[in-house]
């Protein structure tokens, strides 16, 4: 029987069961993403370890490369071994490097000079067959044997010379879910080494929300380290481009699901903080630290849990359009939710006509309870709701019109803004209500009421 290798990341399941599925078909080791670039940490990979372990099957993990000079190359390797020894991943397991689009190949052999200086020496790297046959890297370039894993799928071989490992299917069917699936050749990924102790996960952390509560903020999480002992201050601290924008001091509350998924942590880490919404976070990428110190005022010896989030969200969606022909007026409704509308009190909505503008009219929030609860982690969503009726003559008829929502600090809608461009749409027609014309439509709604001693139908 081959030598099965599982290649898992976070979209697949992490149970036991589905562990014991893998092993049960032939596999024998999983190779498990851990990280990406310098800020990206598996919220799985904990939980698939401790499962994979626990079936017998052999441990190894990777890292996807985001890195575009030696510098960063070198930091991405000093996250990878950090969080890997945090996860109870010792010097048996293979350290894997992903490089695939979104980095720079010149680079790999810095970043695994790197693992390697970290106390890790059973390195590879992973790569596209395309990669190799581009000449974009090549397996002999690194002064050290690589084993080699490579991916090429729909092929009876890899057709890479020297490779050890082959990556021959992204759908591989297994307890109902598809994974990643290798030949080991070489059995580089097979020995059977410490990798398959039970891990010892002391530190993690996780963003569990950033929230909107009106004009404030609520960041929710937890983070747990045995690194917290003799540190009994507890802060939610932001900041951006370097400059802290502020920070809060909070208890810390309990969280059994955390001590239930990693039960070297203590079940008191879950951390909470609100802040007021301000302009110098908006459109900002801000990190947010939760941080255990022994200074009351939140600095001195501290150790850090960071992730980042961009309150840079535009979202919007027009709901209906409806057209009157009795006032000649064209009716629309949607809703407009930004991070970027903070300060912004005015709203309009302006319509253009086959790409110049031909209406602006001023319109009021109306309340939308369902977007605030779709979208919380978006500024405004609560009041994010529009009605506007525009004047219809018959010359838009047909035409291509489309629709802006704006927010602005100018009551003329110019000024600082934010814009949401809905696609284009033709402009529906009028029937024709000259009194000898018949017209006939099928709707799924029709009403009928009195206005003026005439009939107002309205159907959609």
């Amino acid at each position: 029987m081959p030598n099965l290798m599982a290649d898992l990341s976070d979209y697949q399941t992490s149970t036991e069961a589905f562990m014991q599925a893998l092993k049960d078909q032939g596999v024998k080791a999983v190779v498990i993403k851990l990280t990406e670039g310098t800020g990206w940490v598996s919220s799985t990979a904990a939980e698939k370890i401790r499962n994979a372990v626990k079936v017998g099957l052999i441990v190894h993990c990777y890292h996807y490369a985001r890195f575009w000079s030696a510098d960063q190359a070198i930091a991405e390797a000093d996250y990878f071994c950090s969080v890997a020894k945090q996860y109870g991943i010792d010097a048996s397991s293979v350290m894997a490097l992903d490089l695939e689009e979104g980095s720079n190949p010149a680079f790999a052999k810095v970043f695994l000079d790197r693992v390697i200086a970290n106390g890790y020496p059973r390195i590879d790297l992973y790569t596209m067959a395309s990669y190799i046959w581009a000449g974009k890297v090549s397996l002999g370039a690194f002064g050290y044997k690589i084993n080699g894993w490579i991916a090429a799928y729909g092929a009876s071989q890899p057709g890479v010379d020297n490779v050890g490992t082959w990556q021959f299917s992204n759908s591989y069917p297994i307890g109902g879910y598809h994974v990643d699936m290798s030949y080991d050749f070489s059995g580089y990924y097979m020995t059977e080494q410490g990798a398959a102790q039970t891990a010892k996960i002391t530190t993690s952390g996780w963003l569990d929300s950033v929230a909107f509560d009106g004009d404030q903020v609520v960041v929710s999480g937890w983070f747990g380290t045995d690194r917290a002992k003799d540190k009994p201050y507890h802060y939610v601290i932001l900041t951006a481009d370097g400059h802290e924008l502020a920070r809060r001091q909070v208890d810390l509350t309990d969280r059994p699901d955390v001590h239930t998924a990693y039960p070297d942590i203590d079940a008191k880490c879950g951390f909470s903080a609100k802040f007021n919404y301000t302009k110098d976070k908006a459109g900002k990428k801000v990190t947010i630290y939760f941080r255990y110190t022994d200074d009351p005022a939140g600095n001195g010896n501290a150790a850090d849990f960071t992730a980042d989030h961009e309150f840079t969200q535009n979202l919007a969606y027009l709901d209906g359009r409806k057209s009157t022909i009795y006032t000649s007026k064209l009716q629309l409704s949607g809703w407009h939710a930004t991070d970027l509308s903070i300060g912004l009190k005015y709203r309009f909505l302006i319509l253009l006509a086959d790409g110049k503008e031909v209406q602006r009219i001023k319109v009021d929030s109306v309340n939308r309870p369902d977007v605030a609860k779709a979208y919380p982690g978006v500024y405004g969503s609560g009041q994010a709701g529009f009605n506007g009726e525009f004047d219809y003559p018959d010359n838009l008829v047909g035409k291509k019109l489309q629709l802006v929502a704006r927010y602005s600090d100018d009551e003329g809608g110019e000024g600082n803004h934010v814009d949401y461009w809905f696609p284009e749409f033709e402009g529906p027609a009028k029937p024709v209500l000259d009194g000898k014309t018949t017209n006939e439509v099928l709707a799924d709604h029709v009403t009928v009421e009195s206005v003026g001693g005439k009939q107002k139908v309205t159907f959609s």
